[in-house]
């Protein structure tokens, strides 16, 4: 049962914090639920965070705005990016249904994307310790039933606007934390999982223009290292590397 909180600045920081202090455990305890997969969610993130220190825009009581704690204590740390995966395909997979026309994709290394535009964004956050992984939140942003975006984000697009439907977002949130559950043991299958992923990936089936160090290129995806790092191929087979950051697509 997901723990709705009306409005908070960020759900990846309350529940962190709610980890830190030991409020987590107590409400799991009274409430008999398990620690995988507990979600909090709000109708109202008012600084919700995306990579790199980015700003979210969700409209309040528009879109899905929630973090999800994975207990993922098994997974080697070099493996960690299975995560970034996985979150995305199991996203996928519950919205791609809903659309008759065109595909959702994975905007590397785990953006959701439809068409040219993005429908939603996640963070993921680790906590290690002692060269373990103790604790893992997703954070995620879906753009739902908002039709106005007022912010400087270049591409926004909501499922509303590319279907003119309206939709049950604690339905809708239900139905991915069934998918995470569903596909969760994928992780122990990386080979599998990692196919999923590089099968939805975006700009993966031709060449395509981007930039890197303020120099412009044409390039298609080859690779995903298991440690996020992507290869881009150009037209004269130069193969090149970049972990996150490092490359900006041209849309």
């Amino acid at each position: 049962m997901p723990l709705f909180i009306p409005s908070t600045p960020s759900t990846n920081t309350l529940l962190q914090q709610m980890i830190a202090d030991g409020r987590l455990e107590i409400y799991l305890t009274k409430h008999r639920l398990e620690r995988d997969l507990f979600t909090i969610y709000t109708s109202d993130q008012t600084d919700g965070r995306g990579q790199a220190g980015n700003h979210w825009e969700s409209e309040p009581d528009k879109n899905l705005t929630f973090s999800t704690l994975f207990d993922i204590k098994e997974i080697p740390v070099k493996q960690q990016f299975l995560l970034c995966e996985l979150v995305p395909v199991a996203i996928k997979n519950v919205l791609q249904p809903l659309i008759t026309c065109g595909e959702i994709k994975i905007k590397w290394p785990n953006d959701i994307y439809f068409e040219n535009k993005k429908l939603g964004g996640i963070l993921i956050e680790h906590n290690i310790i002692d060269g373990k992984i103790d604790s893992s939140i997703a954070g995620i942003g879906l753009n739902i039933n908002q039709t106005v975006f007022i912010s400087d984000a270049p591409n926004p697009v909501s499922l509303k606007q590319i279907t003119g439907k309206e939709y049950d977002l604690p339905q809708l949130l239900d139905d991915i934390i069934e998918e995470f559950k569903r596909i969760k043991p994928l992780m122990h299958k990386p080979h599998e999982l990692k196919n999923l992923y590089m099968d939805s990936l975006y700009r993966r089936d031709d060449y395509y223009p981007y930039t890197a160090n303020d120099s412009a290129f044409e390039a298609r995806i080859t690779d995903v290292a298991d440690n996020g790092t992507i290869t881009m191929t150009t037209r004269k087979g130069e193969r090149r590397h970049f972990t996150f950051k490092e490359i900006k697509y041209v849309i």
